[in-house]
């Protein structure tokens, strides 16, 4: 019988259906591409963020280095979440 303690859900952030403030953990990978980040998707799941999850719950966002700049702009800096670390994986 699995662990009722966990939930994975896997979804679009766009239609994902989860209750304000109930999620410990947000873990994506959104695509990397210039024209999705000038389409909003990382205020996206900023709002998304804000809204999910709860208090001390964690995103963690895979992204590419080459927009770092804006993408901590468009997630909003510390004003928004406590910025924890930047690191990288080959």
């Amino acid at each position: 019988m699995p662990d009722q303690r966990f939930q994975l859900i896997c979804a679009d952030l766009a239609t994902a259906e989860v209750k304000p403030e109930s999620l410990d953990w947000i873990i994506t990978d959104p695509p990397y591409e210039r024209k999705s980040l000038d389409g909003g998707i990382i205020a996206k799941l900023r709002d998304f963020s804000h809204k999910n999850l709860k208090p001390g719950g964690s995103l963690l966002c895979m992204i590419g280095q080459s927009w770092l700049p804006e993408i901590y702009r468009d997630l909003g800096g510390i004003q928004t979440f406590q910025y924890h670390w930047t690191l990288a994986y080959t």
